[in-house]
């Protein structure tokens, strides 16, 4: 039911590759669960995980339609649609407000709506949050110090957006394993130094800090 609603709000437009795949299994009866395009199911039936990346939806997504899921869903990807708009409202992505055992979202290249969506992120976002991906979606002002606290975040990529400031430092107990912040198309992008905490974490691997406006030397 939850994914009817969804297909009835995105794809009702023939030109959108979703309604093709979607229209399919729906005439052909066949079960969500298995059906060939990213639905992922637990062993009780309810859906975990939903990639929706590329698949050209055109709608507004809120909240609310993702209720119908839920604390079931674990990941999800709108990735690569453009004409997805997220308009905020409760948190930062709208949609976590929903979705309360939520691990991964990609939101990436689709239209974010709140152009500060970083700042409130530790508020609306649910603990369980492993993985954030926003890349290209015009976020900006400063990197919260917050965001980076997180209790179970452990990979964030919000390159290619707009966000300013300095690099806040690197909480000793984070579990951050990767940070992607290159290419802010800020004027200046993030300045400053590379606070030390980065090169003494024990948990980070990946550090990505290309085509900004740093100074300074890199920490031992």
């Amino acid at each position: 039911t939850a994914l009817d609603a969804l297909f009835d709000k995105c794809c009702a437009d023939a030109s959108t590759t979703c309604n093709e795949n979607w229209r399919t299994y729906r005439t052909n009866g066949t079960d969500p669960c298995h059906a060939p395009f990213g639905v992922r199911c637990a062993a009780s039936g309810e859906i975990v995980e939903l990639d929706l990346s590329g698949e050209a939806m055109a709608c507004e997504l809120r909240a609310a339609d993702f209720v119908a899921f839920g604390s079931s869903l674990e990941r999800l990807n709108l990735r690569n649609n453009s004409n997805v708009k997220l308009p905020g409202e409760n948190s930062t992505f709208g949609v976590l407000g929903a979705l309360t055992s939520l691990k991964s979202i990609d939101v990436s290249f689709t239209s974010l709506a709140v152009a500060r969506a970083l700042d409130d992120l530790c508020a609306g976002a649910p603990a369980s949050l492993i993985e954030i991906a926003a890349m290209a979606t015009n976020i900006q002002g400063a990197v919260p110090a917050c965001v980076l606290a997180m209790p179970n975040l452990q990979t964030i990529n919000v390159a290619r957006n707009y966000l300013n400031g300095t690099l806040p430092d690197l909480p000793r107990t984070t579990p951050m394993r990767y940070v992607s912040l290159g290419t802010q198309y800020s004027t200046p992008a993030i300045t400053g130094s590379i606070p030390s905490s980065y090169a003494s974490s024990s948990t980070l691997e990946f550090l990505f800090l290309n085509n900004l406006a740093l100074k300074g030397s890199i920490p031992d």
